[in-house]
């Protein structure tokens, strides 16, 4: 048998207190995604899910990297990606992402090139992708195996 244990975790207390009151998380935790290292242990969860989040960082280099080090060797770690097609453009690093600003938020499309190098570099291995839309806006939901552990350098 399985065990889920649903951890959200947000930088927004209004969220927060929405999940809350839903009860869909047996552990609410305000955490900046972008402020390292998170608040978990090496290897603690089997599986992680990012539905909807991606799309406000840019570089995600670091996240990825996080991930890898708090999720189990085996588990799968789904999330989507505002995809953007090759021929738009953009800025940020060697055309890896591009910011938009929508009703005053930045919003970032990333290129699935640069998905795909920061899957192969935390050691997971994309086992589906599919492409769906949210109105005009074309995402990519990814489905990916966790092969091998980090290694630590220190």
């Amino acid at each position: 048998g399985y065990s889920i244990w649903p951890v959200w975790c947000d930088g927004s207390k209004e969220m927060l207190e929405i999940c809350k009151n839903k009860q869909i998380a047996k552990e609410l935790i305000e955490q900046d995604l972008l402020v390292f290292p998170w608040p978990y242990q090496n290897e603690q969860f089997d599986h992680v899910i990012s539905c909807g989040v991606f799309h406000f960082m840019g570089d995600l280099d670091r996240v990825f990297q996080e991930i890898a080090r708090i999720q189990k060797t085996s588990g799968v770690f789904a999330f989507t990606v505002m995809d953007w097609n090759d021929d738009q453009g953009g800025q940020g690093g060697q055309e890896r992402y591009k910011k938009q600003v929508e009703d005053g938020l930045d919003i970032f499309s990333h290129q699935i090139s640069y998905i795909d190098t920061l899957l192969k570099n935390y050691h997971y291995h994309k086992e589906k992708e599919i492409v769906c839309f949210v109105g005009q806006t074309r995402f990519r939901a990814i489905s990916a195996r966790k092969i091998g552990a980090l290694v630590s350098s220190g």
